[in-house]
Order: C-alpha cells, then sequence, then structure tokens
C-alpha cells in the first residue's frame, strides 16, 4: 500500500469536533442535446420518402399514427425515430450518474385534433439512422395531457421517466421514438395519435431537444 495510490468512494473532514463529508456532494447539473438525425417509417418497417401530406416532409419532419395518403402503398400507420449524440451523453452522465430528471421537447408541426395530439414515446438502440423501423419498449403517452390543440411553432415538453436517462448513460438504448403502438383504425385513435413535428432538418429552435438533470449522488 506504501507509496500507492488508493481509490475512496467518500471523503470526510472533522469540522468542530463533527465529521463532515466533502465529497460526493449535491452538485446537479443541466444537459441539453439538440437532435444528430430523424426519419418517419412506415410502422411495417420501411422508410417513407413521399410527402403524406401537403405542408409536411417525410424526410425531415416526425410523424405518427394513422394516414389515409401514405406513399407509395396508401393508408397506414407511420412511427418517427430521434437520433442524439449518444457518446456526449454517455460521456456527461458518467460524470454525474444520478438521474434526477429526463424531458423531450417537441414542436408541433401539425396537431391533428381538435383535443390535440398524443404523442407516444418509445425507445430504439439504433446508433445511426437504419433503414426500416424497429423500437425497444413503449414509455409513455402523455405529452397532452389539458385536451388543448396546439397551433404550428408550439414547443412541448414531455417528462420521461429516470429509467430512459439511466439506459442512455448504460448504452442499452441510444435514442427515442415516436410510435402509436396500439395501431387501432378507430375514429378516436386515428384523431388522437396522428400528428407531426419538426425533425432534424428544421432550425435548431425547431428540432427534438433532450434534457436530462443529473448528479454525483
Amino acid at each position: 500500500m506504501s507509496g500507492s495510490w488508493k481509490p475512496c468512494k467518500e471523503v470526510f473532514v472533522k469540522v468542530s469536533g463533527s465529521w463532515k463529508k466533502v465529497w460526493p456532494v449535491s452538485n446537479p447539473a443541466t444537459y441539453t442535446w439538440n437532435t444528430t438525425w430523424t426519419q418517419t417509417y412506415r410502422a411495417d418497417g420501411p422508410k417513407v420518402t413521399s410527402d403524406i401530406t401537403s405542408g409536411l416532409d417525410a424526410n425531415s419532419d416526425l410523424m405518427q399514427g394513422f394516414w389515409e395518403n401514405m406513399p407509395p402503398v396508401g393508408a397506414g400507420f407511420v412511427t418517427s425515430l430521434i437520433g442524439f449524440d449518444r457518446v456526449d451523453i454517455q460521456a456527461k452522465l458518467a460524470e454525474r450518474p444520478v438521474i434526477k430528471s429526463v424531458r423531450l421537447r417537441l414542436m408541433v408541426k401539425l396537431d391533428y385534433g381538435n383535443q390535440g395530439t398524443r404523442a407516444r414515446v418509445a425507445t430504439h438502440d439504433k446508433g445511426a439512422e437504419p433503414s426500416s423501423f424497429s423500437y425497444t419498449a413503449f414509455v409513455d403517452n402523455s405529452v397532452y395531457t389539458d385536451g388543448t390543440k396546439r397551433a404550428e411553432g408550439v414547443a412541448v415538453w414531455h417528462t420521461l421517466p429516470d429509467s430512459v436517462g439511466n439506459q442512455l448513460r448504460d448504452d442499452t438504448i441510444r435514442g427515442l421514438g415516436l410510435y402509436d403502438v396500439s395501431r387501432s383504425t378507430s375514429e378516436t385513435n386515428k384523431v388522437e395519435y396522428r400528428g407531426a413535428w419538426y425533425g432534424e432538418a428544421a432550425t435548431s429552435a425547431q428540432e427534438p431537444v433532450l434534457e436530462i438533470v443529473c448528479d454525483y449522488i
């Protein structure tokens, strides 16, 4: 042991007869990452490469739900994947490994129903844009909880479970997605879960943003 360094988990100092922990102590940090890639897919696999409807761009916008006019084969479900800089995410979360909160910001491109579109968030394990859609788990569907239709350009923050941050830190997932996992063709479902959001090709102020608050302890 003499002449060598040994790592320790905690450091205390004695102040006025009492021991006080000086490391590690709480020092939370908030990090944000803009998307590095986005892509819309048919829920049964392949990319959507032609515009579904006027005003939406299949190569840049994020889309979700059932659409009647979806080239090249007509009606069907669409879904989207979102990628982030996973190397930087892992590096920052390695320094402060305790996840305090995780949020995803989406900016509305088309809020289809009068009560607002619910973005149904999923996770994926793709390090780069894949040629076909797949996902690892369904996370949440509560971006819109007040029944309000949003205008184009309105940004909404979606709170996700802390476990999403843990998985991103540990590289068991590598990004997020939008997927109406029920794939119901009921009229109610078509309205509630059909929508579009700005993707990677938009300006940095419009594209999806991942926010994670993390700490040492």
